[in-house]
């Protein structure tokens, strides 16, 4: 950097016009890199100028009415000890010159000023002072770098302690001083996982939008652990998961305040942002080696909560407790179930299932996620056992569909579902041909929920399958599509009432067999029937002879 981009600055006190005049005209200011050159006419004035512009040199008489130039220089040395000062002087006198070393004045010249001599002393002062200006501008950068740079550096020491990638010692304990951070975070505490969940829709679309929605997230959780007595810290993302540490050295006190932050930040984060969230909670640890655990706990306690949906918070001890409780079903208890179907013994079947039913049926609703991937894992053992046993993987295919144990709201609709699962796979190893079974279920379905709304989708969640498999199933047993099926039911129906109710209106039949639109219904009704429902009612009239003049009209008459 040169001494131009620096804009230095020089400041010429002298109360005769004429010396000041000729030190600028004498010296080649700009050249040298001055491009501010200020003039004060005696000691009071440089003072203010001093005070105002803050110059890199200073040229100073010392002979000057209301404050002499010593006077000034000392002045100066109260606030500056590092200006470089000249003195010009019309008296050779040793007590001003004495005067002027202990005020550390870089140079001492007499009058008249020979330019020869002193535009080499003020060319070195200025590049000096240059050099001073320059390291001092560059320290300041790296001030205000590092300034903008202390959150970001405090966030990756704060993921190396969750990560466990910092030891305790002297080092650890001069970074938080140098970050202001509490040093009770090496006493103890646990660590959260908050996960946010990106849903398709135009709030979170843009990889911009979505970014700012998560350092939202971080501002509303930094706050709430503010609002609760700080002892804790947001940490960085990871994706789309943000750990956070809660510390201190009461275990208890340090639980249930991240109980109680956990609920703040998910309620503030549904309320004001609207984007779904769950929370994990690690296990508390004593000293401070151990956060890498804590975070470990928290993510397999996340996992668990993601489970039942939204807004939900886990905490790893419930976590580990159900799963050291409920970590698998014993090999006997599973050989048991497998052996009482493949008998096709249901007697002993439910006497079997009876005792696993309590066990499940106690536990917390709050566990259900793990009790139902435990159940799942269950039946999926027995089922593969099964197959081993009798070959027929086909025929029992439908019975692996568990998409539906997970959308269970309860622990008793579950241990329901298990049961009837399990039976069901008795009754078609009875019967040997499951899938005819299931056909016969869904037209059974149909044949009683014909007046509803009915859709494959309901009568795939009514059997506890999936739409696929009972739409491939059902077209491959009866060569027709189960919408086909519908609208055939519906049809029969429809002829049904015509024949066996002749005063129903076509706008009343239509409700009665699941079609809303009138004008639709007659479409449908025509396609299949081959006839529109007011012909249908005057061939099905004249049958039973009954007048064609109490006939309705088509579309809407009575």
């Amino acid at each position: 950097m040169t001494r131009g981009a620096l804009c230095m600055k020089a400041l010429l006190v002298d109360d005769e016009r004429f010396s000041i005049n000729a030190l600028k005209k004498m010296i080649p200011w700009t050249e040298m890199g001055v491009d501010s050159l200020i003039t004060a006419e005696d000691g009071i004035d440089g003072w203010r100028q001093y005070k105002l512009h803050d110059p890199d040199l200073i040229l100073t008489d010392i002979s000057m009415p209301n404050l002499n130039g010593l006077e000034l220089v000392k002045r100066i040395r109260t606030v500056d000890s590092q200006v470089p000062v000249i003195i010009l002087s019309g008296y050779d006198d040793f007590d001003y010159a004495k005067e002027a070393v202990h005020l550390k004045v870089s140079h001492y010249f007499l009058k008249p000023i020979v330019h020869t001599e002193i535009i080499p002393i003020i060319r070195q002062l200025l590049d000096e002072a240059g050099t001073v200006r320059t390291q001092q501008q560059y320290f300041l950068d790296m001030q205000k770098q590092l300034k903008e740079a202390l959150p970001v550096l405090r966030e990756q020491l704060l993921f190396d302690i969750v990560n466990g990638k910092v030891k305790e010692g002297e080092e650890l304990r001069r970074k938080l001083d140098f970050f202001a951070m509490d040093a009770k975070i090496t006493q103890g505490g646990l660590i959260m996982s908050l996960e946010l969940y990106r849903l398709n829709n135009e709030k979170t679309f843009s990889e911009n939008d979505w970014y700012l929605y998560k350092y939202a997230v971080s501002n509303i959780a930094q706050e709430v652990i503010d609002q609760f007595g700080g002892g804790g810290y947001i940490v960085r993302y990871e994706d789309d998961r943000l750990p956070l540490i809660i510390f201190g050295n009461n275990a208890e006190e340090v639980r249930a305040r991240a109980g109680t932050i956990a609920s703040k930040i998910i309620e503030h984060t549904a309320k004001w942002l609207e984007i779904p969230s769950n929370i994990g909670i690690g296990r508390y640890i004593g000293g401070f080696n151990r956060y890498v655990q804590s975070h470990k706990d928290s993510k397999n306690a996340l996992q668990n909560s993601a489970m039942n949906g939204f807004e939900n918070i886990s905490h790893f001890e419930e976590y580990d407790m159900l799963r050291t409780g409920f970590e698998s079903f014993s090999a006997e208890e599973t050989d048991m179930i497998v052996h009482a179907i493949l008998k096709s013994d249901k007697t002993e079947l439910l006497a079997f299932w009876s005792s696993i039913e309590k066990r499940l049926a106690n536990s917390p609703e709050h566990l259900l996620a793990y009790i139902t991937m435990v159940c799942s894992g269950f039946l999926i053992g027995v089922i593969m056992k099964i197959v081993e046993e009798t070959e027929r993987a086909t025929e029992l295919q439908a019975a692996i569909q568990l998409q539906d144990l997970y959308s269970i709201p309860s622990t008793e609709t579950l241990v329901s579902r298990m049961k009837e699962k399990l039976l069901l796979l008795c009754e078609c190893l009875q019967s040997g041909h499951c899938e005819h079974k299931y056909v016969e279920m869904i037209k059974q379905y149909i044949e009683t929920h014909y007046q509803t709304e009915l859709s494959v989708h309901d009568i795939a969640r009514h059997l506890h399958l999936s739409r696929t498999y009972i739409s491939k199933l059902f077209k491959r047993e009866t060569g027709d599509s189960i919408t086909g099926y519908i609208i055939k039911s519906r049809i029969r129906m429809a002829k049904k009432m015509m024949e066996q109710e002749p005063d129903l209106l076509i706008y009343e039949i239509s409700s009665k067999v699941g079609y809303a639109d009138q004008n639709y219904f007659c479409r449908v009704f025509k396609s299949v029937a081959g006839l529109t429902p007011s012909e249908y009612m005057v061939k099905a009239k004249r049958k039973q002879r009954v007048p064609v003049a109490a006939l309705t009209g088509e579309k809407g008459s009575v």
